[in-house]
């Protein structure tokens, strides 16, 4: 049967290469932890709007600019993503991109014109207040704090460290967090 949703969105999420293997930024083989994702998001395209969000080339829906990939990324002849989209978010840190758009979904509901709009596709909603979009810095940091303890490894460092892709969180990730949440207040107060 058809799909009950419309939009299907990966972000950061490894995509087979050409030669089926799903690969790390460094070119190392990580198949043996992948899931079933790009087969589910294979499946439904003919049925949903795909959207990959990805910042090395090697994430579903990069396939889509795959031949820069190979020739502009370092170990892109390797890593580079055979599973294309829709529509490409990329960003110099994926979770930028992923916060990009959650931050323009935001403003979107608080524009008039837009507003009027999702009301008729979707109907009435509870407008929703910034921190339920975009985390507020304190529990961003608490979020990675506690990953970085789980566990959880950088995916450029492969570390369990306090950094995403390779950047220190407090000199580039939190900057970049506050930027996109001021943008979010400041344009909220849209006027048409």
């Amino acid at each position: 049967g058809v799909a009950a949703f419309s939009h299907f969105l990966a972000i950061e999420k490894p995509s087979p290469a050409v030669d089926g293997t799903f690969r790390n930024m460094r070119g190392m083989d990580v198949s043996h932890r992948m899931g079933h994702s790009p087969r589910l998001y294979d499946k439904f395209r003919s049925y949903v709007t795909t959207i990959g969000i990805g910042d090395g080339g090697n994430e579903i829906g990069m396939g889509k600019v795959g031949d820069s990939v190979r020739k502009h990324v370092n170990h892109g002849h390797v890593i580079a993503a055979d599973v294309t989209c829709d529509f490409l978010v990329t960003a110099g840190v994926s979770n930028w991109g992923g916060l990009g758009v959650a931050v323009g979904l935001y403003l979107c509901g608080k524009c008039p014109v837009h507003e009027r709009y999702q009301r008729r596709g979707i109907g009435p909603r509870r407008e929703l207040e910034i921190d339920e979009v975009v985390f507020s810095p304190v529990m961003d940091l608490e979020l990675h704090e506690f990953l970085t303890e789980f566990g959880f490894r950088d995916g450029v460092t492969g570390k369990k460290e306090l950094t995403i892709d390779g950047l220190e969180y407090h000199g580039h990730h939190a900057p970049q967090l506050e930027k996109l949440r001021e943008m979010a207040q400041g344009a909220s107060q849209c006027t048409v």
